[in-house]
Order: C-alpha cells, then structure tokens, then sequence
C-alpha cells in the first residue's frame, strides 16, 4: 500500500477537519450511548447497546461497557460480544447515565480487602504442608524437611 505524504499546508487542513470531525463522533456516540441506555431501560432490549459498543474503536467500546455496566444492571458478555443482563437484576440509573458523558464515567472506589494476619498466615502454612505431602510421596527429604521447618517457623509468628 502506498500512502501519499502530504505538503505542510494539507497537513495543517487536515489536522483542522479531524480535530472537528472528533468532536462530532464523540458527540454523536453520547448521544447514542443516552439513547441507547434509555431504550433498554424502558424495553429490557440490550440490542442496540451492545451494536453501538461493537462498532466503534477499541478506547470508546472500553468507554461504553463502563458507562453502561455503571449506570445499567448489565455486564459485558467477551464470548457473545453484547451486554448481558444481570443475574440478581438491578435498577437502571437513567439519570446519573444522562448527568455522565460516556467517556467520563469515574472508576468505582473498591476498599481493599481486610487484613487479618492470623488467617494469612494459616493459609500459607496450608499450602506449605500440601507441598510437604508432595515432597513426602516423591521420597524428597531435604525439600521435606525445610517445608516442614517453614510452616514451623510460621505457626510460631505472633497472630
């Protein structure tokens, strides 16, 4: 394939009408991002989501499943390439989806897990005697020994 360079003043052109024709698709896919999440509120018909989702670029379609996985009771289905509804069901946030550019969703804030150290340990000790059964069976008694010393050591940490 052959691809034409372009003078200096073309470029500067062309650069002008992608940066206005960007606006308007980004526009244009808001607006049927809206649309589309309110057609599926009041017919349960993820059609037309998942068509929109699939026919745009990769950064938009990862834009969207936010956007609707955010502000509809649906997941994103990789196999079947469309949105699926959720098990445990769900209220559809028409008006927080139409308050939010599709492109502007904020990432949830997830707490992190609760650490208990008692239990951390325990599951280590766990899996180094696992490992020390296998060492066992496969007649290893140095890798036996120094398991068996590990899980030693851990059982006698302060929980």
């Amino acid at each position: 394939m052959t691809i034409e360079i372009l003078d200096r003043a073309t470029i500067v052109k062309k650069i002008s009408s992608v940066k206005g024709r960007a606006a308007t698709v980004r526009a244009d896919i808001d607006q049927l991002a809206k649309s589309c999440i309110v057609h599926a509120g009041e017919h349960g018909d993820l059609t037309l989501a998942s068509k929109l989702t699939a026919s745009v670029s990769k950064s938009y379609a990862t834009d969207l499943r936010k956007y609707f996985t955010t502000f509809a009771p649906v997941r994103w289905d990789k196999k079947a390439g469309g949105f699926k509804k959720l098990a445990k069901g769900g209220q559809f946030n028409i008006g927080g989806a139409m308050d939010t550019a599709f492109d502007n969703v904020e990432p949830e804030a997830k707490d992190a897990p609760e650490y208990n150290r008692a239990k951390e340990i325990a599951s280590i000790v766990k899996f180094l005697d696992t490992k020390a059964d296998r060492a066992i069976n496969a007649g290893d008694e140095t890798m036996t020994a120094l398991l068996v010393e590990l899980a030693s050591a851990l059982g006698k940490v302060d929980a």
